[in-house]
């Protein structure tokens, strides 16, 4: 299967059942479901961010999708309605390059580390 965009693509994660989340350039993230017996692909919803989506990740119970984006800010998105949940703007002093989900077993319950352009890991204090 293969799908065609009007933006080209910078990152996607996918999580339980046919849910993809991709992250574009020009800042969108976007939820779709996909089927590939029936090669389709149902945009859900779609949220324009102010700068390229860089990184995502689903949270551990897939509720949630953390996007890092090129303007240095750390989103959170709710799966089922596409609303924003949370940002923190400048979340670094460089642009950020990953995003990786700790174990839960992380110190002060922290849930995921990002990376930056001039090596920085960082752990985002994000309840």
């Amino acid at each position: 299967m293969e799908e065609v965009f009007e933006c080209p693509p910078s990152c996607f994660t996918t999580g339980g059942s046919n849910n993809i989340a991709v992250g574009f350039m020009d800042g969108i993230v976007q939820m779709a479901n996909y089927d590939l017996t029936k090669k389709s692909f149902q945009t859900q919803w779609k949220f324009k961010t102010k700068a390229g989506v860089r990184g995502m990740q689903y949270s551990r119970d897939q509720s949630e999708i953390f996007a890092i984006t090129s303007n240095k800010g750390i989103s959170c998105f709710d799966v089922e309605t596409g609303k924003r949940k949370r940002c923190i703007m400048r979340g670094h002093d460089d642009k950020p390059t990953a995003i990786c989900l700790l174990q839960p077993t992380a110190s002060k319950h922290q849930q995921f580390a990002t990376g930056n352009e001039s090596g920085e890991v960082l752990l985002p204090f994000y309840p």
